[in-house]
């Protein structure tokens, strides 16, 4: 007799749950069942444990299309437990069965039977891949916290519109850019596309951009912080090729922490990195700033040093000294400096930094919502001019 693995998510409250698990250990069905508390426990059991049915109930947190497409991603079936919400996440979820909320031992072994003989037709591990789809380039620009890093965005965006379409995306934790383009704290973004991710499939969204004057397209990033909790990796993914999908160029200002599960053992962190951990690894160059201080210059060391240990390749990498001396040969101590401790931190060779002098119509710009001044802009499209 075929035993079947089953797991299941449920609130605590009903009690089929706790019936499914008296069933297999009583011998009333062939099964043994893996009882999880949330979503994210259930996709961890995916990545590890052969699945033969995931049944879950409607309405609750992270049951979405996400998660209904990673259960047959591993060649799993899908039961929904039938509830208020049944109706509105039906069609988004589209389960292989649904079940009564009161149903019994013969009502699963019927589930359990007939997906046992769909099963030999079902596709098991990934799904056959896609023809290739053309994606917009993307620069990323980051960098320790107070860097300019977002300053830089915005100039390499307005830089780069003047060739083409161009889209500035704030996946930040910290997100600022609606602020520095006078956009109204509760315009739509990041946010609510990731929440569109999870019911509706990538293809056929629109990111909620707003355009600007200075002639690229903004995406306005997390308002909250706890906000982060709508971007598991899967969606932070999607996220990122929907906005590559519609655009030739996009440049994401992006945090520079990459730390996940593996690195400190909490899931938590790894979601709450989810935008730069999609992000980062899929950039053509990754723009790294710095301040010109004693902490600026060993904070964008440790940056650098980071994003290689987590597999970005140097050659990706393109170093920013923000607030650089103005005198040529001030500038190349700078470089140097870098350079050294570079070499002395992590060996090398490492692409020369380029220097940004302080620019004091800047602020001007950024406290009015105004475009940045065109010297700035086009100091930045110099700095980073081999990043075509």
């Amino acid at each position: 007799m075929i035993r079947h693995r089953v797991a299941t998510l449920g609130r605590p409250g009903p009690a089929w749950p706790r019936a499914i698990a008296r069933w297999g250990s009583g011998a009333t069905l062939p099964l043994d069942t893996t009882t999880c508390v949330s979503a994210e426990e259930l996709r961890a059991l995916l990545a590890t444990t052969t699945v033969d049915l995931a049944i879950v109930e409607a309405g609750l947190p992270g049951v979405d299309r996400v998660l209904a497409d990673a259960i047959r991603r591993a060649g799993a079936a899908l039961a929904v437990v039938d509830g208020p919400a049944l109706e509105t996440t039906r069609d988004r979820l589209e389960p292989d069965a649904v079940l009564a909320a009161d149903f019994d031992s013969e009502a699963l072994a019927a589930v359990l039977h007939t997906q046992a003989r769909r099963r030999p037709n079902r596709p098991v591990g990934p799904e056959p891949a896609a023809e290739p789809e053309t994606l917009g380039r993307l620069l990323a620009v980051t960098g320790p916290a107070g860097a300019g890093v977002s300053t830089v965005a915005q100039a390499l965006a307005t830089h780069r519109a003047g060739q083409g379409p161009t889209l500035l995306a704030d996946l930040a934790l910290d997100a600022d850019q609606n602020l520095r383009h006078g956009v109204a704290p509760g315009h739509d973004g990041v946010f609510e596309l990731a929440e569109a991710l999870r019911h509706v499939p990538p293809a056929e969204l629109v990111p909620p951009t707003v355009s600007q004057d200075a002639g690229y397209d903004l995406l306005c990033g997390l308002r909250r912080r706890q906000e982060w909790t709508a971007l598991n990796s899967v969606v932070a993914d999607q996220l990122v090729e929907v906005l590559r999908r519609g655009r030739p160029l996009v440049v994401a200002d992006v945090a520079s922490d990459l730390d996940g599960r593996t690195e400190s053992g909490s899931l938590d962190l790894e979601e709450r990195n989810a935008l730069a951990r999609a992000a980062l690894p899929r950039a053509a160059v990754v723009v790294v700033v710095g301040r010109w201080t004693t902490t600026g210059v060993h904070r964008l060391v440790r940056a650098l040093v980071d994003l290689t240990r987590h597999g970005i390749d140097r050659d990706r990498l393109h170093a920013v000294i923000n607030d650089a001396p103005r005198t040529a040969t001030r500038q190349a101590l700078a470089r140097r400096t870098v350079g050294g401790l570079l070499t002395e931190v992590d060996g090398g060779p490492w692409r020369p930094p380029t220097c940004l002098p302080h620019d004091r119509g800047v602020e001007p710009c950024v406290r009015e919502a105004r475009p940045l001044p065109a010297r700035f802009v086009r100091g930045v499209g110099r700095a980073v001019r081999d990043t075509r």
